[in-house]
């Protein structure tokens, strides 16, 4: 468990804070990720002091932007379409 533990941890850390945007912007689209498996590692990073908390944190809010924005912009586009259609 503490090596797959650590194998997050890594992934993370190589990914740096553009892997925190990309995965927050996964997670707030309409792919069901959870944003524990972003986050907490990014946290863990912080305290081990690898990572700094402002730019995770920029990182995170601005992926989570852009993941609700795709998924208005689906809606926009094709939500009534597909209500209908069903």
């Amino acid at each position: 468990m503490v090596s797959l533990i650590e194998s997050v941890l890594l992934l993370i850390n190589n990914l740096g804070y553009l892997g925190i945007f990309i995965g927050m912007t996964i997670e707030s689209s309409f792919v069901p990720f959870p944003s524990e498996l972003i986050l907490i590692p990014a946290g863990t990073l912080i305290a081990r002091g690898e990572m700094s908390f402002f730019p995770v944190f920029l990182a995170g809010l601005f992926g989570s932007i852009l993941g609700a924005l795709i998924n208005y912009y689906l809606a926009l586009t094709l939500g009534r379409r597909t209500v209908d259609f069903l």
